[in-house]
């Protein structure tokens, strides 16, 4: 349970972190861009272009984000498993040891 706790609080920690950044570096290009769009104002379309192409970056780095949370979540799986694995064996270890020392009697 402690383990788990511990788990819990490094992803949430990694989530925190590694959301926000990306989030304000965002809205930063974006607002670069506008400022870019100011400066040059030939016609409103191009303006609209820009700004699609500004959330399709947004998106590019929201799939990267759930991309490394997968990973991340995956990892924590495979932990888990070589954890309990390990248990398991030495559990059965021990038993062994038991049982003979048992059947030696």
């Amino acid at each position: 349970m402690m383990m788990m706790m511990m788990m819990m609080i490094l992803l949430q920690h990694a989530l925190g972190l590694g959301i926000e950044p990306a989030t304000a570096g965002s809205q930063v290009r974006r607002a670069n861009h506008r400022a870019d769009d100011d400066e040059d104002d030939d016609d409103d379309d191009d303006d609209d272009d820009d700004d699609d192409d500004d959330d399709g970056n947004d998106d590019d780095d929201d799939v990267m984000m759930m991309m490394m949370l997968l990973m991340m979540m995956m990892m924590m799986m495979m932990m888990m498993m070589m954890m309990m694995m390990m248990m398991m064996m030495m559990m059965m270890m021990i038993m062994m040891i038991v049982h003979m020392i048992a059947k030696s009697q």
